[in-house]
C-alpha cells in the first residue's frame, strides 16, 4: 500500500513538472491581469477585426475596438484571449475609460 501511495505521488510530481504548451504564456496573462487589477485599474479585450464597443483607439499600431472586462472574470489561458481580444489585452485607468480612446494604454499582445 506505501509503495502504491509513493508511485502515485512520484507520477502525480512528475506531471505536474511535464511542460503544458503556452503555459509561460497563460501565466504571463494572469500576471498581466492580476497586475493591472491590483494597481486599480480596468482590464480590457480588444478586437482589431470586431469593430462595435465603447472603446476606440490604437493599440501596438493597430486600430482596435475594446471592451470592459468585467474584475470578476479571471485571466483564461492563450488560446481564448487569442480568440477574444485578437487586438491584445489592455490596462486603462477610470479615465481613460471615460474618454474612451485607449491609445497609448498598456497592453499585452496575444
Amino acid at each position: 500500500m506505501q509503495f502504491k501511495a509513493l508511485t502515485l505521488l512520484t507520477l502525480t510530481a512528475v506531471a505536474a513538472a511535464v511542460a503544458v504548451p503556452g503555459r509561460v504564456e497563460d501565466n504571463a496573462i494572469r500576471v498581466f491581469t492580476e497586475e493591472c487589477k491590483s494597481n486599480g485599474q480596468t482590464v480590457i479585450c480588444c478586437s482589431k477585426t470586431t469593430l462595435k464597443g465603447p472603446l476606440k483607439g490604437k493599440l501596438n499600431g493597430a486600430d482596435v475596438t475594446c471592451t470592459t472586462v468585467p474584475s470578476y472574470v479571471l485571466a483564461g489561458n492563450l488560446e481564448q484571449a487569442q480568440a477574444q481580444c485578437d487586438g491584445g489585452l489592455g490596462c486603462c485607468s477610470n479615465e481613460v475609460i471615460e474618454g474612451g480612446d485607449v491609445t497609448g494604454s498598456s497592453v499585452f499582445v496575444v
